[in-house]
């Protein structure tokens, strides 16, 4: 077994960085800091950074680590399919509550929503080069019209990833198990509203 790697034993899993409980607690004020140019705006309360590298394994730089932590330190990452390969390798957008298995949705949402005081979450994906990176943003939100507002503005909120990917890009690569991660060629955000 590789040794930078948890092995979760099964191959629809993701394979997680050895550490992948403690990066996000240990690196919190520098992710905190990095992140706070987007958090607050199009109300977005959490993003996470999951960035796959080559040999599939996966790191999350999270704002709110524990929505991570909970369900990744326990067998509800079975039933979470939101960071499986099969997810993210196929769709560039999508609904966390669409990845719970049905027979424990309540106990998915209460892990990673409820207990992080968040109340829908999203994750829009992109491949650049070998990796996969994943922006899983989240809002305490609760109007109804939240999901229109959301899927409307999506390219604005890869835009606020991408910013966010560039400035904490350096940190990732400690973690990134000998990759070079990618540099974004482009970057729209922050606009100026002069």
């Amino acid at each position: 077994m590789d040794n930078q790697t948890v092995n979760t034993k099964k191959p629809h899993l993701p394979k997680l960085h050895k550490d992948i409980l403690l990066i996000s607690l240990n690196n919190y004020n520098i992710i905190k800091k990095t992140y706070s140019a987007v958090l607050g705006l199009n109300a977005i309360d959490h993003l996470s950074i999951n960035i796959v590298n080559p040999n599939g394994e996966m790191v999350f730089l999270s704002s709110t680590p524990y929505t991570g932590i909970n369900i990744c330190s326990s067998d509800l990452l079975t039933y979470d399919s939101s960071i499986h390969p099969k997810t993210y390798e196929n769709r560039k957008f999508y609904w966390w509550e669409d990845c719970y298995a049905s027979q424990m949705k309540f106990e998915l949402k209460l892990e990673k929503e409820i207990k992080n005081n968040l109340s829908l979450g999203f994750i829009l994906t992109k491949k650049v080069e070998n990796f996969y990176i994943l922006y899983s943003f989240a809002t305490k939100e609760k109007d109804p019209e939240i999901k229109k507002i959301i899927e409307q503005y999506q390219g604005e909120l890869v835009n606020m990833g991408d910013y966010c990917y560039s400035e904490i890009r350096s940190l990732y690569e400690r973690y990134s198990g000998g990759y070079n991660p990618p540099y974004l060629n482009s970057i729209n955000f922050p606009k100026n509203n002069t």
